[in-house]
């Protein structure tokens, strides 16, 4: 099926795919868990979906979140699931964030989000709002698709096999549950010259699992700091 962005994200399968989900994922876990963050930092929860990293985070006692995305059926999802916490989502672009600046002390863009922005110049606008929008030595944790990761189960083998042709082309083409979406592959070394671009400096790469060396995982968790 082929569908922009928005159309994509917006449509009744993307709601029936997300719209159920409150709950951070393993790696997730392992992070905060050893990242340790104190409950009163000013938190970005970048293109929350249906809230299900932003309810998770509210459960384990952090006080202050913000939460957007740009799908704005989604935001509604997010907002009727808890009355008490309706206000702290809204519907904003991770290329165009209408926030002041040093405003957060962690900007988290979890699973591959960042990837689904639709060309170059806005992902660049998103690592350059992320680093406008953060305090002085605020942290910036997102996770992204590595290209040279090993094809380590089917669906992974048959993406790399499909996109084979576009081997020089930063985006491939992955199949979703309900549509196919154009996804920036990139890797650790290109993602660390992107982010140097914008005073980021790397502290940690978190890894799915332990058997593989980190830079040929499927999607690292990457820990930046703004300098």
């Amino acid at each position: 099926m082929n569908m922009n962005l928005k159309e994509g994200f917006n449509s009744d399968a993307s709601i029936k795919t997300y719209a159920g989900k409150n709950m951070l994922f393993d790696i997730e876990e392992r992070i905060f868990e050893t990242l340790k963050f104190k409950k009163d930092i000013k938190i970005l929860d970048l293109w929350c979906g249906a809230g299900r990293t932003t309810f998770a985070l509210l459960e384990k006692g952090f006080t202050d979140i913000t939460a957007i995305d740009f799908s704005d059926r989604l935001i509604e999802v997010a907002q009727k699931k808890d009355s008490r916490t309706w206000n702290i989502f809204s519907v904003w672009d991770a290329s165009n964030l209408g926030f002041d600046d040093e405003k957060f002390d962690l900007v988290f863009f979890s699973y591959n989000g960042i990837d689904y922005l639709p060309n170059r110049e806005l992902r660049l606008k998103a690592f350059s709002e992320t680093q406008r929008v953060l305090k002085k030595g605020g942290s910036f944790l997102f996770s992204s698709h590595n290209r040279l990761c090993l094809p380590v189960n089917r669906n992974l083998l048959f993406t790399q096999i499909k996109n084979f042709y576009r081997i020089f082309s930063e985006y491939w083409y992955t199949k979703q549950s309900f549509w196919n979406i154009k996804t920036y592959y990139s890797n650790p070394y290109r993602l660390e010259k992107e982010l140097i671009q914008f005073w980021f400096q790397k502290e940690k790469v978190f890894c799915n699992s332990d058997f593989f060396y980190p830079f040929l995982q499927t999607f690292p968790y990457y820990l930046y700091k703004k300098n």
